[in-house]
């Protein structure tokens, strides 16, 4: 029986991949702009970009949001798996089910949580922009939601060998290492 998933469900996983890494990448250039522009233009004059701090903050909130998923797509989490890997056959596949099963549940729970946080948040404005903070605070349940569809994608290879995504652009074991 092969276990790989239907064609159009990959497609569309690459494709949600592709999206959420190139929101990623844009949120990340768009806010080190504002940052070198403002930090720029204040030590150059007298004047300051009032909104360039509260952006670039909610953009690396955003950020992180919606880096959660990408990220454990490759195995890039901090992660105790000592006794995982100590574990032999059948029992470190039930415990890396039970592992995946938990952090679905997590991750379900944050995209509650996230949810019911930003229906709070609607009516508050920030303090500069003056915008709904519904926007940055739908970064959680999105970020969530994202996390868990990542989740469950690498979900099988993980649970029957402890096995992660790998990536032709991004080496996890360099990516602290700079």
């Amino acid at each position: 029986m092969n276990a790989s998933p239907p064609f159009a469900l990959k497609k569309l996983d690459q494709w949600i991949l592709s999206v959420n890494r190139s929101l990623m990448i844009t949120l990340l250039g768009v806010m080190s702009a504002i940052i070198f522009v403002s930090v720029s233009i204040r030590y150059l004059s007298d004047y300051s970009i009032p909104w360039a701090e509260e952006v670039s903050r909610y953009l690396m909130v955003w950020l992180m949001f919606l880096g959660i998923g990408p990220v454990m797509r490759l195995g890039g989490h901090i992660a105790i798996d000592t006794f995982p890997k100590t574990l032999l056959g059948t029992s470190a596949i039930i415990l890396r089910g039970i592992i995946a099963l938990i952090i679905s549940a997590f991750f379900m729970t944050l995209l509650w949580v996230g949810w019911l946080y930003m229906q709070k948040t609607i009516p508050q404005s920030t303090a500069v922009l003056e915008i709904s903070f519904a926007w940055v605070s739908s970064s959680v349940p999105i970020g969530f939601a994202l996390a868990l569809w990542h989740g469950v994608a690498v979900a099988v290879p993980y649970v029957k060998n402890g096995a992660y995504e790998t990536s032709d652009d991004l080496n996890i074991d360099e990516v602290g290492a700079i």
